[in-house]
């Protein structure tokens, strides 16, 4: 499968006051799979 990830550590942005807002924060993993709650 591709753009599977089953090991690291996920961390949700938590700022209400960042752009990013619920979605996942820089230094998490699978950021750069474009992943998130809320994405269009």
């Amino acid at each position: 499968m591709k753009n599977v990830r089953t090991s690291g550590t996920v961390v949700i942005e938590k700022d209400q006051s960042k752009r990013n807002y619920l979605q996942l924060a820089e230094s998490s993993t699978g950021k750069d799979l474009n992943a998130g709650l809320f994405k269009k």
